[in-house]
């Protein structure tokens, strides 16, 4: 029942599932995130968790527990078939309860869908085919070992359980190794494991009864499912519905999970939807599985990061709980933020999928672009942010996103704060991109710092140029130095007959191009990914050359897939591992990136290039010996993304 005295009387009102009752319909979905010591939990994950808690979510679905060796993926993940995680789970637990939230761990069997690199045991899969994603092929599992991984999701459980916990999720979607045993996309087995549907289910549902006979009566049991494989041959929602009932049907869930997909090429976007894709764009599969499976509570997930957005989702009846991850590494304060009629004040997660997923997939402890005390809770979370000794007046800078989260940290302690930009507006490289209209959302980073600084009473001055002589004369007590970078353009061969413009000329001054457009890609990132785009749509025939073996060699692997589909939909040309010499006799000239054989273009318009930057330091070197206080953060130290330059700026703000 709705409840009142709130923004939000749906997302708000309590909820009983299992053996607790849920104090608001917020979920902190699963995830990883790399801060595992020795694949054991560690104090991290617990201060990560309890940030969580202490914002006010309700139920915490902490990441997987790995249940058996063959499933053993990264030394950042938590063994959960070794009985010595018990204490780092039981701290995390207890850190959970403290703040009033329910806690539940996802047990999880990957299957095929990762690499033997660390275990050096064989994958096991239903059937010998290897996984699209990761190219390796799996071992057949035979009934010995069926019952052997069955009877590991119940140790899991126990171990779980024995720690405190309120219960376990079983991981049953993704692709994962009990979706591979239901999808006849990866199950082929002839035996009572395979074929028909029931054959199928079969594994599933002797996972859950093991589990659930390991939990008893009381702890929570819930199931995560993918309500559509979005793969050809495989299980689509109508499949997905009769599943659902009979997995219902068996009295021993208390909840379903609803997300989506697999790690086939055509789905593996949609599993960590990013800023290309809609706001809740896959709750109706939630809707669906709800009408199929009456009296149990489902959780639907993905690409959620606003409370409108949620309490519109229980409004229209499509799910009875609201699951977000990367809004709560965005800000662990939503809950509380909503409730309390703050929504303007969350720190919204702007989907780019760098500093979450993106750290995770190359097993660095998981960070983010708008957040970055996400993962370092111990030493940046809430209670650490301690006022200045002694107030002093700081001026910071350059207004990009390094030089405003400066300003604000610093606010915060109590210093009183200029911020100089020579530009009219603030932002920097985070507000061009973000006129990009595919990359429009990164406007919201800039629009929460902005509005923060402006809040705590930073004084804003635009338009003005800093020089060592302002400073002089202004005598501040402290100076950090944000003045960001300046496009680099190579040397080029040129006799002028093909215009040659950086990504910052196009997107500051809007030339005129024509209509065949060569971007050169050093990049490698969503800098050049997002320009492409911007010009196909622009009608533009592009062609795309990087010297490196594939464009967007740095993006994050989930959004990777999601570029190449859309740039190639958009007829959008790829050549790799060439480097653009230059424009000779009124033709493109490039070369080979190993042998230096060239070729040439004819059908070129204008070049555009995505080189990098350098670094505008000028004012700092200028200041070194002239300030007692001076400190530089972000693309001026050394060109990087936001979340390097939002990271020293934070914590810049807090040594000022």
């Amino acid at each position: 029942m709705a409840i009142t005295g709130t923004p939000f009387p749906n997302l708000f009102s309590p909820l009983r599932v299992g053996r607790i009752t849920l104090r608001n319909r917020i979920v902190h979905a699963p995830h990883g995130t790399c801060l595992a010591e020795n694949q054991l939990p560690s104090e991290r994950h617990a201060r990560y968790y309890a940030e969580r808690a202490r914002g006010g979510t309700a139920l915490i679905v902490m990441e997987a527990l790995r249940i058996h060796p063959t499933t053993s993926f990264s030394i950042g993940s938590i063994n959960g078939f070794d009985p010595r995680i018990v204490p780092g789970l039981r701290r995390i637990a207890e850190a959970v309860h403290e703040h009033g939230a329910g806690i539940v761990a996802q047990v999880l069997h990957a299957g095929r869908q990762m690499t033997s690199a660390l275990s050096r045991l064989p994958l096991l899969a239903p059937s010998a085919i290897r996984c699209p994603q990761n190219k390796e092929t799996p071992h057949e599992m035979d009934e010995g070992e069926i019952a052997e991984v069955v009877e590991a999701f119940g140790r899991a459980t126990r171990f779980a359980l024995e720690a405190g916990l309120d219960g376990v999720e079983i991981h049953a979607g993704h692709g994962y190794l009990i979706q591979q045993f239901l999808s006849p996309y990866s199950n082929r087995r002839t035996d009572r494991y395979g074929g028909s549907e029931q054959n199928r289910l079969r594994f599933a549902l002797e996972v859950l009864a093991r589990v659930r006979a390991e939990a008893g009566a009381g702890p929570i049991v819930g199931m995560r499912i993918s309500g559509d494989e979005f793969t050809e041959g495989g299980l689509g929602l109508p499949e997905m519905e009769r599943i659902a009932a009979r997995l219902g049907a068996t009295g021993a869930l208390d909840y379903l999970s609803v997300s989506h997909c697999n790690y086939s090429g055509l789905s593996y976007p949609t599993m960590i939807p990013d800023m290309h894709f809609p706001a809740a764009p896959f709750t109706y599969l939630a809707a669906a599985i709800r009408a199929a499976v009456p009296g149990i509570p489902i959780i639907t997930v993905a690409r959620i990061n606003t409370p409108e957005a949620a309490e519109r989702i229980l409004v229209e009846g499509h799910a009875d709980l609201v699951a977000m991850a990367r809004a709560h590494i965005a800000d662990p304060e939503f809950a509380r933020k909503a409730r309390e009629g703050r929504a303007d004040e969350i720190r919204r997660c702007i989907a780019c999928n760098q500093g979450c997923v993106g750290s995770v997939h190359y097993e660095k402890p998981i960070t983010c672009l708008v957040n970055p005390t996400a993962g370092r809770e111990q030493e940046l979370g809430t209670g650490t942010l301690v006022p200045a000794d002694a107030p002093r007046r700081v001026f910071v800078v350059g207004g990009g996103p390094a030089g405003l989260e400066a300003a604000r940290v610093a606010a915060l302690r109590g210093h009183r704060v200029t911020l100089w930009e020579r530009a009219e507006t603030l932002g920097g490289q985070l507000a061009l991109a973000a006129t990009v209209p595919c990359r429009d959302e990164l406007g919201e980073a800039i629009r929460y710092l902005v509005d923060q600084v402006t809040r705590h009473g930073v004084e804003i001055r635009l338009g003005v140029e800093v020089t060592p002589e302002l400073i002089e004369r202004e005598a501040p007590d402290a100076v950090v130095v944000t003045t960001g970078s300046t496009a680099y353009a190579p040397s080029l061969e040129e006799n002028g007959a093909i215009p040659v413009v950086t990504t910052r000329d196009l997107l500051t001054r809007r030339p005129n191009l024509g209509l065949r457009v060569l971007l050169y890609d050093e990049d490698g990132h969503f800098h050049a990914a997002g320009v492409a785009e911007h010009l196909a749509d622009l009608g533009k025939r592009v062609e795309v050359v990087t010297p490196y073996a594939f464009v967007g060699l740095k993006l994050p692997t989930v959004s990777l897939v999601g570029a190449h589909q859309r740039l190639r939909r958009k007829r959008v040309r790829f050549t790799a591992l060439m480097r653009l010499r230059g424009v000779r006799d009124g033709r493109v000239v490039l070369a080979d990136a190993y042998t230096g054989e060239e070729e040439a273009r004819e059908d070129v318009d204008a070049i555009v290039l995505a080189t990098g930057s350098r670094a505008s330091d000028g004012l700092y070197r200028a200041l070194r010996g002239r300030v007692a206080a001076l400190y530089q953060a972000g693309d001026c130290v050394a060109p990087r993304t936001a979340v390097e330059a939002i990271r020293e700026g934070h914590l810049v703000g807090r040594r000022v």
